[in-house]
């Protein structure tokens, strides 16, 4: 969206310092309401992962935690299955997201690196395809990943579809494979056979690389009847396959097939090793066109089928630095909220403003503006450490942008997302404008009706439930503007407050007390909130700046053990 007038002066500010925000306390009561038509996410009774399994974290409210010790129930997860092939029987990575219900299916067939590794070492090395299977299970799909020797008959695919029919909670007729590199081949063989239930296909950099392949498939072409989406890196070093891929889409397209594709990723081979939002985005849109998704459910929610989702695809990357697609979030720990250390290691790439919070299962989710689609979104991590995407999805807000996530657990379990919404308007009129959405599942969020507050030029929401008040905190510029509500519904602007910094975030400590955090020449400091101490004199630094290093966007969680979790953006400013 082409920001012009207000825009160019007032989010010079807020595009270098792109919000920061907190995962604050739940509310104790649910005051918004969303229209009749609207049907919210509903997440299944599933039982709960163990605890040894997820992150052990909480949400504090004072001396209050609203996630306690998980239950000893497990819920689904990967497993190995063995499939029996014409050569032997081979292992595969199986993942049914909701054991009993029927779903559809999708294989996911590996590149050659795995077949020369095997798959522990291939994983080890930065290609795990357990990371694809887990994946496709979260949005919705059950998965099947065969781990094949390496062999050039399709044996190991033509067991995959067996296994897959042979489930009861699959839908034999709702198939789609997905290939990469050698498994692309593999894919597009299969797709000219024409095999019972096979909706589409996704061929990623297809390693059609010799003469005597590429004369096959393409000799078979006619025959595939499927939709087919071809994705390629623009980086990608093999002549032969960017030369054959190229003769790929023309044929199909002469033959008169559905063929979507890019080629044009920005990456090379290997940057398909990956679940990257760049292609994943993509590749999911396809598979939800084929299964026609809206009849099936999205991921593990229930959504009413005329509520669309926000847009969400890749946009043409303005020139470095001033967009999230050139930041990166990092992340610091302290024990005292003030004192922090930071672990100096690169979490989310082409991502901004992270917020954290927790999911019913006790995984740890991280909401970012991320920089390829320029909108919200989210990674998921079991472990604090490693980071699969998460797809989370608005329904019911068709806007190009949703930025500056900032999402809250209530006391009912719902999630609460408030965002920025930038529009373009006269600077003499409050333009800017900050909305809410509610989630039950903290992964699917359904719009809620009205507008949480309205300002000149305000970015960078933060909300707080503090002793009987909802807080809001917003960046205006290189001030603080700070608005209270009694419902969390409607918010009134309390006040404007000269800080020296902006892009607040809020953190609501044991005793009830509350630290604000905004981003500085310092980089990132703490002080207490100026409406309640009446001053504005910083408290300390909680992260250092960096030389050449825009420091900014906190946003806090703090763990069951008592440890507080910063997540922070970098910005490179050469």
């Amino acid at each position: 969206m082409k920001l012009d007038g207000l825009h160019l002066a007032v989010f010079l500010f807020c595009i270098i310092l792109i919000s920061g925000c907190t995962y604050t306390n739940p509310s104790p009561k649910e005051p918004l309401q969303i229209k009749e038509n609207k049907t919210l996410p509903v997440i299944p009774k599933e039982p709960e992962k163990p605890v040894e399994d997820k992150v052990n974290v909480s949400q504090t409210i004072g001396n209050a935690t609203t996630i306690k010790e998980e239950p000893k129930n497990v819920t689904p997860k990967i497993e190995w299955v063995t499939l029996e092939t014409a050569d032997g029987t081979i292992r595969a990575l199986y993942f049914h997201p909701h054991p009993g219900k029927r779903l559809p299916a999708v294989i996911y067939n590996h590149g050659v690196f795995v077949e020369q590794y095997g798959y522990e070492q291939a994983a080890a090395q930065g290609y795990d395809v357990k990371d694809f299977v887990q994946a496709l299970g979260d949005g919705g799909y059950a998965a099947l990943a065969p781990i094949r020797p390496e062999s050039n008959d399709l044996s190991s695919v033509d067991s995959a579809f067996d296994f897959l029919k042979d489930q009861k909670d699959v839908d034999g007729e709702k198939i789609i494979m997905i290939g990469f590199s050698k498994g692309g081949v593999f894919t597009l063989k299969k797709a000219i056979e024409n095999p019972p239930g096979l909706k589409g296909i996704v061929l990623l950099a297809p390693a059609i690389a010799g003469d005597e392949i590429a004369t096959e498939l393409f000799s078979g072409l006619n025959n595939v009847t499927v939709p087919v989406y071809v994705g390629l890196g623009k980086n990608e070093p093999n002549k032969a396959i960017v030369e054959n891929v190229n003769k790929l889409i023309p044929q199909l397209k002469n033959l008169g097939k559905d063929v979507r594709y890019k080629t044009d990723y920005p990456g090379d081979h290997k940057w398909f090793y990956e679940v990257r939002p760049e292609y994943w985005d993509d590749v999911r849109s396809f598979i939800a066109e084929m299964f026609n998704e809206a009849e099936q459910g999205i991921g593990n929610a229930s959504i009413n089928v005329s509520l669309k989702a926000q847009p969400k695809t890749a946009k043409n990357v303005p020139p470095c630095c001033n967009h999230p697609y050139y930041h990166s979030i990092w992340r610091a720990t302290s024990q005292d909220s003030k004192n922090w250390v930071k672990e100096n290691r690169l979490l989310i790439d082409h991502a901004s403003v992270a917020h954290p919070a927790i999911l019913p299962n006790g995984s740890l989710v991280v909401y970012y503006v991320n920089g390829s689609i320029d909108t919200f979104d989210c990674s998921i991590s079991d472990d604090g450490i490693n980071y699969r995407y998460g797809d989370c999805k608005l329904y019911d807000y068709t806007t190009e942008k949703a930025w500056d996530p900032y999402v809250i657990r209530l006391e009912n379990g719902k999630y609460r997302l408030f965002f920025f919404g930038p529009e373009p308007g006269p600077s003499n009129t409050p333009n800017s404008k900050i909305y809410s959405a509610l989630s039950d599942d903290g992964i699917n969020f359904v719009q809620e009706d009205g507008i949480r507050f309205k300002e000149n030029s305000i970015t960078d929401p933060a909300v707080v439930y503090n002793n009987g008040i909802w807080r809001m905190y917003t960046a205006q510029g290189q001030s603080v503007i700070v608005a209270t509500s009694s419902d969390g519904y409607t918010f009134t602007k309390i006040g404007i407050y000269n800080t020296g910094g902006s892009v607040p975030d809020v953190l609501q400590l044991e005793d009830n007390s509350l630290l604000l955090y905004i981003c500085s020449n310092q980089g990132i400091v703490y002080m207490v909130p100026p409406e309640i101490s009446s001053s504005v004199a910083t408290l300390g630094v909680a992260i250092t700046g960096e030389q050449n290093t825009i420091i900014c966007d906190p946003g806090i969680v703090r763990l069951s053990n008592g440890t507080y979790v910063m997540y922070y953006k970098k910005q490179n400013m050469r």
